[in-house]
């Protein structure tokens, strides 16, 4: 356990002078966000602030849990393990990809969406097969009963991954937004992944949320460092394959619904836009900007999420063993 400890420690101290010499590093090579004309106004001054910031926090999460798992001398390569990394590493090199466009060319469009969503395809089927080469089944758990969809589980694994990375991706709009819930929805699947017996989820979600510790205090209104695309959609990518390996996809639903609201929200707008030739439901979408829009301050609208996604996170665990 102190070895435990010390490893978790070391990736708090690592973790937090990183973002001590990451930060000016980024200001010095102009290494900053680009900022939406047709976002709230307030947000114009954040331009240049330094990105990248959940990339730091991926690589100190990893090299934190391989430190663990040496302590405790658990087998890293294992298609468990690899099954991970294929799946994280692949959104993390899609985000970061999408982070260089944004930077260099100083916009907001990054990566052109059919060739994301080609890419994203494809570390899905990566993962489908060492989900399969880890020994896990074809079957989805609904209610306690077990359902065996045979390949269309593979289906159903790559739609899971890519709607959890890009639904954290639309959440990150306010500073500490999306870092608050993620380590939120760490925590509660940390709980699950330790009562259902599976200490290598366990070991990698706290190995992760001890790195987001020391970002969140950077990432905070008013925020130093975004984490950008390699933080949001890796994030995603990591609650949506600790969900599939512990077959707790309806409790992701419950755990991740400030996600889902946010991803919901989008979608109703645009439609509505398409359809209607220009009306809107909300005055700015994602939710969170219609907040801002009626005065609410980003501390305020981040204590709000972070409540509902606290409830969330608690009923999630309560219902473990009943989805």
């Amino acid at each position: 356990m102190k070895m435990i400890i010390g490893c978790l420690v070391l990736g708090v101290y690592l973790s937090y002078f990183g973002f001590v010499f990451l930060i000016p590093f980024l200001k010095e090579k102009k290494l900053g966000q680009s900022i939406r004309i047709d976002g709230p106004k307030e947000h114009l001054k954040k331009a240049g602030t330094p990105t990248l910031g959940g990339s730091l926090v991926v690589l100190i999460g990893f090299f934190t849990y391989f430190l663990i798992s040496i302590a405790l001398k658990r087998p890293l390569l294992t298609y468990n393990n690899l099954l991970l990394w294929v799946t994280i590493l692949g959104y993390f090199v899609i985000g970061f990809i999408d982070d260089y466009r944004n930077i260099h060319f100083h916009n907001n469009e990054g990566i052109k969406p059919l060739t994301k969503i080609i890419m994203q395809i494809f570390v899905g089927l990566l993962s489908y097969l060492f989900y399969h080469l880890s020994g896990y089944n074809n079957e989805i758990i609904l209610f306690g009963k077990s359902i065996n969809i045979f390949f269309i589980y593979g289906v159903w694994l790559v739609l899971v991954i890519m709607a959890t990375s890009n639904a954290v991706n639309i959440t990150d709009g306010i500073d500490g937004l999306a870092s608050g819930l993620v380590f939120i929805a760490f925590a509660a699947f940390a709980i699950i992944a330790y009562k259902n017996d599976n200490i290598d989820i366990t070991l990698l979600l706290v190995s992760f949320m001890v790195s987001l510790i020391s970002f969140m205090i950077f990432n905070l209104h008013p925020a130093k460092i975004f984490m950008g695309n390699t933080g949001s959609m890796s994030f995603g990518a990591i609650l949506a394959i600790t969900a599939l390996i512990l077959k707790k996809e309806l409790i992701l639903l419950f755990i991740g619904l400030p996600f889902v609201i946010e991803t919901l929200s989008v979608i109703i707008q645009v439609t509505y836009f398409k359809l209607t030739k220009g009306k809107r439901v909300f005055p700015m979408a994602p939710l969170h900007h219609t907040f801002e829009y009626y005065g609410m301050n980003e501390w305020q609208i981040d204590l709000l999420f972070w409540s509902v996604g606290l409830l969330c996170g608690i009923l999630g665990v309560a219902l473990n063993g009943i989805l």
